[in-house]
């Protein structure tokens, strides 16, 4: 059913029973700008894009199976509106939109709310579970609902089985976020249950086309993402990712005519939101935002002092290298890309595996040469054949993102963990982000721990920020706020700027 923008600007309703009514203050309340002139709530069927989630996502199955249709049945079992949410936590926990459950808010007990499970993304869901409203909050358009049976959709008959051991998938939030976590232009995906897109899952995907801030309490709070991805009727409540498969925020709301701009709440504010109906977490400490992960190769560390042109004339691969290095730093010459990429290709054909990953670096950005990614992966693949770790986690970037290659999870865990072993911490850190997520392995949050752990010791400053979001969250290690803030303090020295502005904002413990 498709809200209007005056219904969210209506009278508040209480939800029935245990369930408890999030509303402000009238210090704090929140008075979002007006939306678009052509702004949908729950979007419009159009230009959806359709795929298989388990392929072409970069979120982890577990996730994609977290995201859940929600239907509205009234007392004569017809289903009257339907959207999407999604699973965060173990205990049954799923996050939506006010309007995806207005019908049920503003006629308590008249309606059933169920939501809809699938064990196969390829498949339609068909395991339903009865919820109860937990919380809502009609300025924010945020609600939380409870699994509380399950639920026969054909006879309409509540299945009173336990719960308490169904193993619910859930996305990993890392509470609270204090910025959007997403720069312009970074990829971003929306996952949900559209009208439009049949009755499987359904993915979009584009590109974050700008931000929406809000003035609260005195502070300007991120509010929405703006992206170019579909948003289509259904989709509200559903989730959306980033790059990395990180949960990022609520898909919305589209804006009709040129662009179809669509929205996302963003996830600070779902944060402050899951801090007043189900409690902050770490003693009311908010969690400091993951800085977003690095979306570029890393060029193998090399001394960068220009060594004599003639010993790379003369053959020595290692001063060719150094000798690239100087040029893209601009030490002891003037900095030029172009120059660089030369003297690193001498190196790399003279048998230096360190200057065929720091040319495939260049590749990969356009630094001095053409952007060609597929270049970039023959090069890293012939660095890290030739012993340089650094070309190994670079090459497992490839295979994680099927940049140049076909996308391989398992072979970018493979190469990680190959990089890893060979000294470089960057390659842990990034193995750790693939355990903590469950993709390409089964989630793991002890071995996310023991690779973070290794890209810490390594001086890989975000392997220290992932370390120290474990032990305040208590997840994989003993919660440990004391050590976190110690390793939030190691990775801001380390330059991690998130970091840094987290440790400004809120001292250590």
């Amino acid at each position: 059913m498709a809200a209007t923008s005056s219904t969210l600007r209506g009278s508040i309703v209480a939800p029935r029973g245990p369930s408890t009514w999030l509303s402000f203050s009238a210090a704090g309340r929140y008075y979002p700008p007006m939306p678009p002139r052509a702004l949908l709530l729950l979007g419009c069927a159009s230009g959806i894009v359709i795929a298989n989630p388990a392929q072409a996502l970069n979120v982890a199955a577990s996730d994609a199976k977290a995201v859940v249709q929600i239907v509205i049945f009234d007392p004569g079992n017809q289903p009257i509106a339907a959207g999407s949410g999604t699973f965060v936590d173990a205990q049954g926990d799923i996050l939506t939109n006010w309007h995806v459950l207005q019908p049920e808010i503003q006629a308590p007990g008249y309606y059933r709310v169920v939501v809809y499970l699938t064990p196969d993304t390829r498949t339609p869901p068909a395991q339903g579970l009865l919820t109860r409203i937990i919380a809502a909050d009609q300025m924010l358009d945020l609600a939380l609902i409870r699994a509380t049976h399950w639920f026969e959709a054909a006879t309409g008959r509540v299945v009173d089985l336990s719960l308490q051991h169904f193993a619910f998938p859930y996305v990993s939030l890392k509470r609270s976020a204090t910025d959007y976590g997403l720069a312009l232009g970074d990829d971003i995906e929306i996952l949900g249950y559209p009208a439009a897109g049949g009755e499987t899952i359904t993915f979009t995907k584009g590109v974050v086309s700008g931000f929406v801030p809000l003035a609260y309490n005195g502070h300007s709070l991120p509010w929405q993402l703006k992206t170019d991805a579909k948003i289509n009727h259904g989709n509200s409540g559903g989730a959306a990712f980033d790059a990395r498969g990180a949960f990022v925020g609520v898909p919305v709301a589209f804006a009709g005519g040129d662009g179809n701009i669509g929205y996302v709440i963003s996830l600070p504010v779902v944060d402050l939101f899951l801090d007043r109906s189900l409690g902050p977490v770490a003693a009311s400490t908010p969690m400091p935002a993951a800085p977003p992960r690095r979306t570029a190769r890393r060029r193998a560390p090399a001394r960068s002092a220009a060594p004599p042109r003639q010993a790379c004339e003369g053959g020595d691969a290692t001063a060719c290298v150094q000798l690239g290095a100087a040029y893209l730093d601009g030490k002891g010459v003037s900095q030029d890309a172009g120059e660089a990429a030369r003297w690193f290709r001498k190196g790399c054909d003279a048998g230096s595996a360190q200057g065929c990953t720091s040319l495939g670096a260049l590749y990969a950005s356009g630094q001095g040469v053409s952007r060609d990614v597929h270049e970039a992966y023959l090069l890293d693949q012939k660095g890290c054949d030739g012993g340089d770790a650094w070309g190994c986690t670079n090459l497992a970037f490839d295979y994680e993102h099927g940049s140049g290659v076909a996308r391989s999870l398992r072979e970018a865990v493979r190469l990680y963990g190959k990089a890893c072993d060979g000294g470089s911490a960057p390659g842990c850190t990034d193995l750790g982000v693939l355990y903590e997520r469950g993709r390409g392995v089964a989630r793991s949050d002890q071995q996310a721990a023991r690779f973070y752990q290794k890209g810490c010791d390594g001086d890989d400053a975000r392997g220290c920020y992932d370390l120290g979001a474990l032990y305040q969250e208590g997840r994989g290690v003993p919660a440990d706020r004391a050590r976190a803030w110690g390793l939030y303090s190691k990775a801001c020295d380390g330059g991690d700027q998130g970091s840094c502005d987290f440790l400004a904002k809120y001292p250590r413990p």
